[in-house]
């Protein structure tokens, strides 16, 4: 598959892979965003279990 022009991507809170893309031309929308503090009570026992 070849890439006619350079794409356009919409970063969601990950700057090192925005800035890569940004150094290469490619235009980047960054958006500030992480994980709410507050979660819910299963999904902090399951990231208990795993970490």
């Amino acid at each position: 598959m070849k890439i006619e022009e350079i794409p356009k991507v919409l970063c969601i809170g990950v700057s090192i892979f925005s800035d890569s893309l940004k150094r290469q031309g490619v235009e980047v929308v960054d958006v500030d965003w992480s994980p709410p503090a507050e979660i819910e009570q299963d999904i902090k026992d399951i990231l208990d279990k795993i970490m």
